[in-house]
């Protein structure tokens, strides 16, 4: 069963002019793409760029099931999307994108609220390369579905804060958390969230000393055992972080470890984060914004109830998708 990412991208770049096909060769491999697709790129207007290229793009991937093809499809995708920005140094957009075992050019490309509130699929080629009576399946994401949030509100009373005088690490920790709501990935999101609150973290808390602690259990050791000569070092900006989410916040050691692992990961190339990883990480994007968002109230200072009161409506990244079984 041959499984594959099929989406629409548009670059800020004049791609070639005809089909393309791209295969790997030995020994360079990928471990999940097998060949990628680009259609004949069509021109259109771009994004902070004069014109820009938009195609088709179909990548197949060398996974054996359903479960794996939904694990790795859009972290294939944003690979490539990523690569072609590096490669063009513009931005690269993904307009669209399902993954499905159906072959090139057949997946349901439009699906129509009808009146009568039924989801009508038309497919997008000639159905001569189908099989007849097989069953074919095609998962839809919400970059198709232009998912939207509600607005939120703020009150006139919390204004003020626009021209309060802030520190500068203040200005940056926003200036950060501003960048995470244009984020596309978790992993993403999740870096800014964390610059942000390291922006903070060395007026979070009056300069004080901190001791060595274990890196697997937390346990903090103030001798050497061997020597017994005192650990004591200057506070650090992630010593004032962990002591506040886990005292302030609520959180756990083990919470804190993990977080400050990704984030060690993300920002300095340690290993990179795994799909499962990127998986549970989204899972910690509201538990991190809020430490955020409590962090800089505290170093302005603003009131706990004072806005924002509750971090973002966010619309999961690829979770809400919709599932198609279909066959001719």
């Amino acid at each position: 069963m041959a499984w594959r990412v099929a989406a629409t991208v548009r670059c800020g770049f004049i791609a070639g002019k005809g089909k393309m096909q791209i295969q790997p060769a030995q020994p360079e491999c990928h471990l999940y793409i097998e060949e990628v697709r680009f259609e004949r790129p069509r021109t259109v207007e771009g994004w902070r760029t004069m014109i820009a290229s938009e195609f088709d793009v179909d990548i197949r991937l060398a996974v054996g099931s359903l479960e794996e093809a939904r694990r790795v499809g859009l972290p294939c995708l944003s690979e490539v999307s990523a690569s072609l920005s590096f490669l063009g140094s513009a931005p690269v957009e993904i307009l669209k994108a399902s993954i499905t075992d159906s072959p090139p050019g057949h997946f349901p490309a439009e699906l129509v609220d009808s009146p009568g509130r039924k989801l009508d699929v038309r497919l997008t080629d000639s159905e001569a390369q189908l099989e007849s009576g097989r069953e074919y399946t095609t998962i839809l994401y919400p970059e198709f579905f232009e998912p939207q949030v509600p607005p939120t509100e703020v009150a006139a009373a919390d204004l003020g804060f626009l021209a309060e005088r802030k520190p500068p690490e203040v200005l940056r920790a926003l200036r950060w958390m501003r960048k995470s709501h244009f984020a596309d990935n978790p992993l993403d999101e999740f870096t800014d969230l964390v610059v942000a609150f390291e922006s903070v973290s060395g007026i979070l808390k009056p300069a004080g000393v901190q001791y060595w602690r274990c890196g697997e259990c937390g346990v903090e050791v103030r001798q050497c055992p061997t020597c017994s000569e005192s650990t004591q070092s200057k506070m650090t900006g992630a010593a004032a972080m962990r002591e506040f989410v886990t005292q302030t916040m609520g959180w756990t050691g083990r919470d804190w470890r993990d977080v400050w692992r990704w984030r060690s990961k993300a920002l300095h190339g340690q290993v990179d984060v795994s799909v499962d990883e990127e998986h549970v990480i989204r899972e910690y994007l509201p538990k991190l914004e809020e430490a955020v968002i409590a962090a800089v109230k505290t170093v302005v200072p603003l009131a706990d109830d004072a806005a924002p009161t509750h971090v973002r409506h966010r619309v999961p990244f690829s979770d809400p998708s919709l599932e198609i079984k279909w066959h001719v």
